[in-house]
């Protein structure tokens, strides 16, 4: 870009000298012209180190979501693992108790049994 606008200075100068105009004259338009392309030039570079400072902050945002889900699925995972182990826990403790009721109840049939026999001796 800069080259572009270098060249059409040049380009303005050739001509104008054909024609005549002044020396002095031609200095300041090409001060001018180049002055209005580094003004550019430095507001494109502003622009471009803003849009990148943006990107960077996307990026470091999207990075912190990424590390919060992850973190929130590991936490609901361990909860998940933690409620199967004590739903696990509360069967085993079910069955125990019901084996126990079964356990009672045969007992109680053995000596209802004993009984009969020691009255039919």
């Amino acid at each position: 870009r800069m080259q572009q606008a270098l060249e059409r200075v040049e380009g303005d100068v050739r001509a104008s000298v054909r024609h005549g105009d002044d020396l002095a004259q031609l200095l300041e338009r090409a001060k001018d012209a180049l002055s209005k392309e580094t003004s550019r030039t430095a507001a494109l570079q502003a622009e471009l180190e803003r849009k990148q400072l943006e990107n960077l902050l996307q990026k470091q945002e999207a990075e912190e979501t990424i590390a919060n889900v992850k973190s929130k699925m590991k936490e609901e995972h361990e909860f998940d693992s933690v409620r199967l182990h004590q739903n696990m826990l509360a069967q085993l403790d079910e069955n125990k108790q019901e084996h126990k009721r079964q356990m009672d109840a045969l007992q109680r049939k053995v000596q209802e049994l004993r009984e009969q026999l020691a009255v039919a001796d």
